[in-house]
């Protein structure tokens, strides 16, 4: 760690920094800064470009505002934007009423200039003229050491463990330069006999932990806590973890940390010790436990990690799950009119339905794929192969529906018992099946759709789609279309068009021109479509079913709902596929929605949508955050098979 890796640690921030993502003081044009928006997402900006739009006009807006320049100083340093800070940095030293804050930011700015000699001098004009504090002795000891003076250094050191024996840096620069680890631990006990101390312990086990130890390096961890403040601070909950963890010591780790635990206070930070502990001892449902306290606490953009850890313990879960007695399978199917974000609802029906030019039906079926090594029977987490299977049936259907004016089904088989999941067939469906399945009752469709995929390669798929008409199952068409797995756009357009004409040619459906407001994102981004397709299907089922069971990543995906707005923030389609995903997460996870509640109200208000149409789905999404629309039939029916 540099000279002042630390030096910034207790300037207090202002909100969440960008973070360069190349090297402190690129001059490479490419290199980027990286900065979440108000929506939480994270995005890639030009370091030119952040610099001309952000940083200067911020150091300008908030010249005569201490908390606010100094933590764009200390954002600017980190990120390699030094030299633009220099005024700032003596500027703020001149006004902050904090003179320790702004005292250190112009040593520190001065001391990254090569200036080490002014920087001693401000800190101690410092020192003369406010008094002393922990932070500018250790800084000036630190300085000190630069210029080679190592005894001057060490006194330093020594007045600030004296004020403060529980500082941090205070406590890590008065022993940092001894080698000898009997000497290094003596140091610290050293410390730890210092009136009010008891954060030194923290070390000390540290080492003793280092050297296997154990036993010894927790009675000081317990010695540290008799100490200690009622309240730990997240640093000591982390070190402490982490120290244990990294060692074996997972019990002892849960067992030191999780009493003291806070996750509205200690955070992420803490958390996650605490999570990978649960996790590595197989102790799952509390991982999840605090997974979802976390989750109720942490700010949108600092969720990277807990998606990870619901990603792992979704899996580990799948892995450990036995395979189902064969005899003991009950498959069934869900059956979707229209389109599967079709509004159910008086105010917005009429807008998005269309009128039957004839009476013709057209029935989707997929669910099958083919091309890996996999047990026949058997359950596992849900790939991109099983997605693509259940989404692209959903995707035509929806096209049939606006560009032929027919009715539309999609079958989605389900797993009824001896548990609730989608359910993928391993083999290509026998026509004659697939046309008596559409002849069902509540359907009665006259033609089927039916989309079997083949895993070539990892990056390259073939869908064959058949045509078939249910009275007699006879196959009228069928084609097979590569798909490239990294870019979707040209296999799914060619997959569309085909299918059109084959229903113009076989099934003398004649084609209609698609008006608003129905209108597709750009093939460039139906890959993307497809998934949230698939994942509002996801929330509609679990949200049908009396106890949902299975279902993990609720809020990544509205996450993705909510990007696919702002991506395309005038369709009305794309804004009621997240209303639809969030009124079926109401009704089994409404704490989830609730986190979401602050940025899909921003949405609306930063991004309101045009026309009569737009407005209503608007407002349609409003009654549904205030919770004031009735309860209604998403669409989802039973067909017994």
């Amino acid at each position: 760690m540099g000279l002042f890796g630390r030096f910034f640690a207790w300037i207090k921030q202002r909100g969440q920094q960008p973070v360069a993502k190349s090297d402190g003081g690129s001059a490479d044009p490419a290199a980027t800064v990286e900065v979440v928006d108000e929506f939480g997402r994270r995005l890639e900006v030009p370091r030119a470009e952040w610099r001309e739009n952000i940083l200067l006009p911020n150091l300008k807006q908030h010249w005569n505002d201490p908390d606010e320049l100094a933590g764009l100083i200390a954002s600017a340093c980190n990120d390699g934007f030094r030299a633009d800070v220099i005024k700032a940095s003596e500027h703020l030293c001149k006004i902050d009423p904090n003179h320790s804050r702004g005292a250190n930011v112009w040593a520190m700015v001065l001391a990254q200039e090569g200036r080490l000699g002014e920087g001693c001098k401000v800190l101690q004009r410092k020192r003369r003229d406010h008094g002393d504090d922990v932070q500018t002795i250790v800084n000036l000891g630190r300085l000190r050491l630069q210029q080679g003076k190592v005894e001057d250094a060490e006194t330093l050191f020594q007045q600030a463990v004296q004020l403060d024996p529980n500082h941090t840096d205070a406590i890590l620069c008065r022993v940092a330069r001894t080698k000898d680890p009997e000497a290094y631990k003596a140091g610290l006990r050293r410390i730890t006999e210092l009136p009010g101390s008891w954060k030194a312990f923290l070390w000390l086990a540290e080492q003793l932990l280092q050297e296997r130890e154990v036993d010894e390096a927790l009675q000081c961890y317990r010695e540290m806590l008799e100490r200690a403040p009622d309240h730990l601070p997240g640093d000591v909950l982390t070190k402490m973890g982490g120290d244990l963890g990294n060692v074996g010591c997972l019990i002892e780790s849960i067992q030191f940390v999780a009493p003291y635990f806070k996750p509205e206070i200690h955070g992420v930070q803490v958390g996650n010790n605490l999570i990978k502990s649960y996790f590595d001892l197989g102790r799952l449902d509390e991982a999840k436990a605090v997974l979802e306290q976390l989750y109720a606490s942490t700010p949108v953009a600092l969720r990277n990690i807990l998606k990870y850890w619901e990603d792992e313990i979704s899996k580990q879960e799948a892995e450990i799950q036995e395979s189902p007695d064969p005899e003991m399978l009950k498959v069934g199917q869900r059956l979707i009119p229209g389109p599967i974000w079709f509004p159910n609802h008086h105010d917005l029906e009429e807008a998005f339905e269309v009128e039957a030019l004839e009476e013709i039906s057209v029935a989707f079926v997929g669910s099958s794929y083919e091309g890996e090594d996999l047990e026949r029977v058997g359950f596992q987490r849900s790939d991109g192969a099983g997605r693509f299977t259940r989404a692209l049936p959903l995707f035509l259907s929806q096209e049939v529906y606006y560009r032929h004016h027919v009715d539309t089904f999609t079958f989605i088989p389900w797993l009824e018992a001896p548990q609730s999941a989608y359910a993928i067939s391993r083999v290509q469906a026998d026509f004659e099946a697939v046309a008596g399945m559409a002849r069902h009752e509540a359907v009665q469709a006259d033609y089927v759709v039916y989309t079997h995929l083949k895993l070539d390669t990892e990056t390259r798929w073939s869908v064959e789609l058949s045509l078939i008409r249910t009275i007699d199952a006879r196959c009228l068409d069928s084609f097979v279309q590569q798909i490239e797995t990294e870019r979707m756009d040209e296999g799914l357009l060619a997959i569309r068009n085909r299918l059109q004409k084959s229903l113009v040619e076989h099934a003398e459906l004649s084609a209609q021109p698609v008006s608003p407001p129905y209108e597709l994102p750009p093939p460039e981004a139906w890959s993307y479509y497809l998934l949230r397709l698939e994942q509002l299907l996801t929330l509609k089922i679990a949200s049908a079913e009396r106890e949902p069971a299975g279902i993990y990543g609720e809020r990544d995906i509205v996450d993705g709902l909510l990007d696919q707005c702002l991506d395309q923030p005038q369709n009305p389609h794309i804004r009621l596929m997240l209303a639809q995903g969030i009124k079926a997460l109401q009704r089994f996870k409404p704490a989830i929605v609730l986190e979401f509640k602050d940025q899909v109200e921003k949405l609306q208000q930063r991004y309101p949508l045009d026309g009569e149409v737009g407005q209503a789905v608007a407002a349609y999404l409003d009654d549904i955050l205030s919770d004031t629309v009735e309860t209604e039939d998403f669409g989802i029916n039973e067909a017994s098979q």
